[in-house]
């Protein structure tokens, strides 16, 4: 959360570009990945950055609570390390081409 409010050993960082994504697993050492979504999308800051979360189950019941809570997709993670890289290059590519950064420009 430091990091993304740009607060604590982050504060005097330049602010987030518009096309950043977070991706948020649901299992965290230390935090369950719900409540760091919660938190996300509880701050004025950060509540209208897109969050997609990453599991590595299919197990219904995180994945539901995660779009109640705001997430923007639920992703099962794919074992493989080097097709994990892959998948995420993929996933940053198609957002960014579907979701065009708001330039604050009224079109």
């Amino acid at each position: 959360m430091e990091f993304l409010l740009r607060s604590g050993s982050f504060s005097g960082h330049p602010a987030l570009p518009l096309t950043t994504l977070v991706l948020l697993s649901l299992n965290l050492k230390g935090t369950h990945g719900l409540d760091l979504l919660r938190k996300i999308k509880g701050d004025e800051r950060t509540k209208s950055l897109p969050v997609i979360m990453l599991t590595s189950s299919q197990e219904e019941r995180g994945i539901m609570e995660s779009y109640k809570i705001g997430a923007n997709a639920c992703i099962v993670k794919p074992f493989d390390l080097s097709k994990f890289v892959e998948a995420v290059a993929d996933l940053r590519l198609g957002w960014l081409l579907i979701s065009p950064p708001n330039d604050g420009q009224d079109t």
